[in-house]
């Protein structure tokens, strides 16, 4: 009897945990030494070994349905239906550009989590599949750290992790507690930023510019790289690069080519050329980062969490063209006479579909004029007829 008490003990303390981890979801989560997996040599940046400013908080995960956009949920708000998250770091995150720039940043994803040495690539918004990150990029633009705003926190930690948990209600329906000491602040913030509107996500910082079709062994282009940066590294994959319009001064493959100079390619082959340039540029606050694996194919970790740049920074950056490359289409003379020659000569048959080449209507009178001569034949039959059986009768009689 005992042992049956100790074993259904042990069986609800089982499923009572179970539950309680179903119930309390993870919080995004900084894990100092963490596996990062393989190096990325590539990568534009990589976490670092230590944050910002921020606090380790938890709170509440507003129930399915919820609508960020309908405001903050008032102090005392009826919590049924929401669901416990677990504390985690909520602040300030560092990564570490290969030129050793350290850049600020703030989680998108609440709910997956980074450590240092993790690789990262700036993307786009689409790419990161979260919500309303125009009204994250209203938050950065007028909080902490761009500003010293909310003025009323109590430290820069504060400050942080107050516009953290405010990203987070855009991003993920995080809600604080009403006794939480970040609960005013993260309100205060939501409120002035629904009131201000989202802003448009930033242009990227390096762009190439340049028609997207071709003809193959002819030039293409000009193409101009823009963006924040002086030079910029060209690559080019089934083409070759020239700077002049003549085609005759190659450009390097892997050369640094000036920002803003027009350049052309050729490509000898129909298919898909690529253009890629790379550059240190200038990152607007509001760039979304993405982790970067060393083997996309096979990633490990298997995913870490979204960023979002938090202050302006240098940043290795790539954009790439695609062009369109076909083969020359044939001239209309030798078009012509192949096609004379492979059919023969003309034919004099009538066409089956009875039309003319000159585009008039089907030639079909002339079948009526069968008719009139198939009446009097028959009409000269009938005559012939009648003759005969009178002629008949009258030697009859």
């Amino acid at each position: 009897m005992r042992t049956s008490l100790v074993r259904l003990a042990a069986l609800f303390a089982a499923v009572l945990i179970g539950a309680l981890a179903v119930a309390a979801p993870a919080a995004a989560r900084f894990h100092v030494g963490g596996r990062a997996g393989p190096a990325n040599p590539n990568a534009s940046m990589v976490i670092a070994a230590t944050t910002g400013p921020g606090q380790t908080f938890g709170g509440l995960r507003a129930p399915a349905g919820f609508d960020p956009l309908s405001g903050y949920p008032a102090s005392g708000y009826d919590t049924t239906g929401f669901t416990p998250v677990a504390s985690g770091f909520g602040g300030v995150i560092h990564g570490t550009t290969p030129d050793g720039e350290t850049l600020q940043l703030y989680c998108i994803d609440q709910h997956t989590s980074t450590s240092n040495g993790i690789p990262y690539d700036p993307s786009t918004w689409d790419a990161t599949k979260v919500p309303h990150l125009g009204y994250v990029l209203r938050i950065l633009t007028d909080y902490y750290p761009a500003t010293g705003l909310p003025t009323s926190a109590t430290s820069d930690a504060q400050r942080a992790a107050a516009v953290q948990a405010a990203i987070w209600f855009f991003t993920d329906d995080f809600v604080l507690a009403t006794g939480d000491a970040r609960y005013a602040l993260t309100a205060r913030i939501v409120t002035d930023v629904l009131a201000a509107g989202p802003l448009p996500e930033p242009v990227p910082s390096l762009t190439i510019a340049g028609p997207g079709t071709g003809t193959s062994g002819q030039l293409v282009g000009p193409f101009v790289v823009h963006g924040n940066a002086t030079t910029a590294t060209l690559t080019a994959t089934g083409a070759s690069l020239y700077s002049d319009e003549a085609g005759t001064q190659p450009i390097a493959d892997g050369s640094a080519y000036p920002v803003g100079q027009r350049f052309w390619l050729r490509s000898n082959d129909p298919g898909t050329a690529t253009v890629e340039a790379t550059a240190v540029a200038r990152t607007a606050i509001g760039r979304a980062f993405l982790y970067a694996p060393a083997d996309p194919d096979d990633p490990d970790p298997a995913d870490a969490q979204r960023l979002i740049l938090a202050q302006p920074g240098h940043v290795r950056t790539t954009a790439v063209a695609h062009v369109d490359v076909t083969g020359p289409s044939a001239s209309p003379s030798t078009s012509a006479s192949a096609s004379a020659s492979a059919s023969g000569p003309a034919s004099t048959t009538p066409s089956a579909s009875g039309t003319s080449g000159g585009g008039s209507l089907p030639v079909t009178g002339t079948r009526l004029f069968v008719l009139p001569a198939v009446a009097a034949g028959l009409l000269v039959l009938g005559l012939a007829t009648v003759l005969m059986a009178r002629r008949r009768r009258d030697r009859g009689q």
